[in-house]
């Protein structure tokens, strides 16, 4: 997790939290997905990011707001399952945290 997050996105991670694990077509296919959370900040980054052009990768990175993370969820504007589930998770989490 930690290789991917710096290869893809270009941010060194600490501290991993294992949030999900769920199937990506079940009864389809026996592929799996794990999700990971680390905080990371500006002093993590350590390059452009956007992956490596070398394995034919062309990532964009964006970064969202909070607010407009909750509402694009509620408004259902979040098509990814995996996406879905973790900013399900990360709101809770920091729900719980106030």
């Amino acid at each position: 997790m930690r290789r991917e997050a710096l290869a893809e996105i270009a941010y060194r991670s600490g501290d991993l939290t294992h949030t999900a694990r769920c199937y990506v077509t079940p009864g389809g296919t026996s592929e799996r997905i794990m999700l990971y959370y680390a905080e990371v900040g500006n002093t993590d980054r350590i390059a452009a990011g956007g992956g490596l052009v070398s394995e034919g990768e062309d990532i964009q990175l964006i970064e969202v707001a909070l607010p407009e993370l909750w509402r694009a969820l509620d408004a259902g504007e979040i098509m990814d399952a995996k996406t879905i589930i973790g900013v399900m998770w990360l709101r809770r989490k920091l729900e719980g945290e106030k």
